[in-house]
């Protein structure tokens, strides 16, 4: 794994150093704060989408999934954790890594959100679509964290799949899904 780890930190070190090399105008730190605040936004959305149906307990569980997931990641990262990537200006990112908290965060995320705005739509191929836009927008997050090097690899895939865990038990647990698409407990 550590292998893995080194090659794609050496390739995205070279892709992300030539770039803002050659763009004067991309400023690492604003990309990074773009990533950070994608899925706390999302998360609001679908906390007013439930509002507006009433569903208030869901709204309260959907945010302490969130939260108690990033209190459960940072804690994983803190026992386990090995050092994080040098990242874009060479002195490193403070703390240490087993699991990324934005991959996790952004997984949870966009999986409610589509769960939840699937469940709203009047067909299944506009389910279907909603989840494929949430999944390329959970990928193209990885991709910048790794692209900004402020994390491995390793960390996003385990970010990624703690964050699906959470999310299909929240979904079981609240009772919010996709017919045919997200399963639900409930008709």
């Amino acid at each position: 794994m550590e292998a893995l780890n080194l090659g794609t930190d050496y390739f995205f070190r070279e892709l992300s150093d030539s770039f803002f090399r050659r763009q004067s105008w991309a400023d690492p730190a604003a990309i990074g704060l773009g990533v950070a605040a994608a899925p706390c936004l999302v998360l609001l959305l679908v906390a007013g989408m439930l509002v507006r149906r009433g569903q208030y307990l869901n709204v309260i569980l959907i945010l302490g999934v969130a939260m108690m997931g990033l209190l459960m990641v940072e804690g994983i990262n803190w026992l386990i954790g090995g050092p994080r990537p040098p990242g874009i200006s060479e002195e490193g990112m403070p703390g240490t890594s087993f699991a990324s908290a934005g991959a996790y965060l952004s997984c949870v995320a966009f999986f409610m959100f589509a769960a939840v705005g699937g469940a709203r739509t009047q067909g299944r191929r506009t389910a279907v679509a909603l989840a494929g836009v949430c999944l390329l927008v959970v990928l193209g997050l990885g991709f910048l964290e790794l692209f900004l090097r402020m994390e491995y690899l390793t960390a996003i895939l385990a970010g990624w799949t703690a964050g699906l865990f959470m999310a299909l038990l929240t979904c079981q647990l609240a009772g919010v899904g996709v017919p045919g698409l997200i399963p639900s407990p409930r008709p």
